[in-house]
């Protein structure tokens, strides 16, 4: 059976969407420049009739707007977030994706969300899919985060007409999106803003970059699960990684017995493993001898500190730089990174600490925001109490680790970058001497 088709005509003798080529033919057929293209969805043909709408009927200049919503952010209240979305498609590997990109930014913070999806009932309305996606996932992460506000900045209009009811809902995304909307309405005032695409505005340009560079990312991040991937980790060391959060636990009077479970998955060349500490869980999935993709919330306690252990266990300090910034999405640059590295550790042998010791530079080095900066000293208290060139020092370092890890989570241990910057110099110093 024949799929539908919808011929968007954006330059023609009439525009519009037609569901016949005949009908399109009259249109287009002789007529100086014409542009036109059929689709499988309406919801492409829409799109792409949109990006000729922006590029052509949008008055007010690229600089302006970009002023404008620079000015907004300036003023953000601690309640409301500003998110920027886009969608994309493409095939990597002749395997079709789509995915979305989000920026959203608050009084204290921007946070970058962007994943690729192989979903089967959604692939064919590509990009518009994955933008619908991004609005989903912007909403739920202020909703986490206790905002009130959002204005969501898109470029395709079915974003803001769909939820508004403008449009009716026809399709499986449409559908699932305007659910989604009426779901949360109640607890989020949500407002829409029309931005043309493709025509510098910053942060719609950025998003657009990084909804494509998730179809080719190794890792993800939504607004309640990150997955970092890890090579040269086997079985056995992420065994190693369960056992050392247990001694350590134990060495920090944390009470409560972390488990493991393995987990069948009916395939041979993946094996899941999944720690579990209170109502936390990190999946460890892994693929082949020593491949795995790591799943955890983001802000979790309990993931930080195993991504943070198999961090350590890295062998080169590029990868370790790389990593550190997905975990805490900082911008600490390469050549400031190697810089420090050679200045704070001119005397660093044990290469066994060396993953340990440059996840602790880069806590020296940070300075994007995190509601609480404890995690930053980690990597230096396992170095110290493997090394243990101070028991004074050590102690100090652990009574904050540990009273971290005990507190309630809306309560903040380290909320100075000042402080955290010299706990790692000072035990630095201790190690180097």
């Amino acid at each position: 059976m024949a799929k539908n088709k919808f011929y968007a005509v954006r330059k023609g003798r009439k525009t519009g969407i037609f569901t016949t080529w005949p009908d399109t033919q009259k249109q287009v057929s002789g007529f100086p420049g014409a542009e036109y293209k059929s689709f499988t969805s309406k919801e492409e043909a829409e799109a792409f009739l949109d990006k000729k709408e922006n590029s052509t009927s949008s008055k007010t200049s690229t600089s302006s707007i970009n002023a404008s919503i620079e000015k907004e952010i300036s003023t953000l209240s601690p309640k409301k977030a500003i998110a920027f979305i886009d969608g994309s498609y493409g095939k990597v590997k002749e395997r079709e994706m789509y995915s979305f990109g989000a920026v959203i930014i608050t009084d204290k913070q921007e946070i970058e969300l962007y994943r690729s999806y192989v979903n089967p009932d959604w692939i064919a309305y590509r990009n518009v899919a994955g933008e619908i996606q991004g609005a989903m996932e912007a909403i739920s992460w202020a909703l986490e985060h206790g905002k009130v506000e959002i204005d969501i900045y898109y470029d395709y209009q079915g974003i803001e007409k769909w939820a508004i009811g403008d449009w009716r809902a026809n399709s499986a995304v449409a559908i699932t999106y305007v659910k989604f909307i009426q779901k949360v309405k109640d607890q989020i005032a949500i407002r829409f803003f029309h931005v043309p695409a493709h025509t510098g505005v910053v942060y719609n340009e950025r998003v657009d970059d990084l909804a494509k560079l998730a179809q080719k990312s190794q890792s993800f991040r939504t607004h309640n699960k990150l997955s970092l991937y890890f090579s040269g980790l086997t079985q056995v060391d992420w065994v190693a990684i369960y056992e050392t959060l247990q001694a350590e636990n134990k060495a920090l009077g944390v009470s409560g017995e972390i488990k493991t479970q393995t987990k069948e998955t009916g395939k041979d060349y993946l094996h899941k493993m999944v720690l579990v500490d209170g109502t936390d869980e990190v999946v460890v999935n892994l693929y082949g001898r020593d491949k795995a993709y790591v799943e955890g919330h983001p802000e979790s306690k309990f993931y930080q500190r195993v991504i943070l252990l198999a961090i350590g266990q890295m062998k080169s300090a590029d990868e370790v730089l790389k990593q550190m910034n997905r975990l805490y999405q900082g911008q600490v640059e390469k050549e400031a990174f190697q810089f420090a590295v050679e200045r704070l550790l001119p005397n660093q042998s044990d290469k066994k600490l060396n993953g340990t010791m440059w996840s602790a530079v880069y806590g020296y080095l940070f300075q994007s925001y995190l509601a609480d900066y404890t995690p930053l000293i980690i990597p230096i208290y396992r170095a110290l109490q493997k090394s243990k060139p101070d028991a004074s020092y050590l102690t100090e370092v652990e009574t904050i680790y540990s009273n971290w890890l005990q507190q309630s989570s809306n309560k903040t241990q380290l909320s100075n970058l000042t402080e955290v910057r010299e706990i790692i110099q000072n035990g630095l110093h201790l190690l180097n001497k």
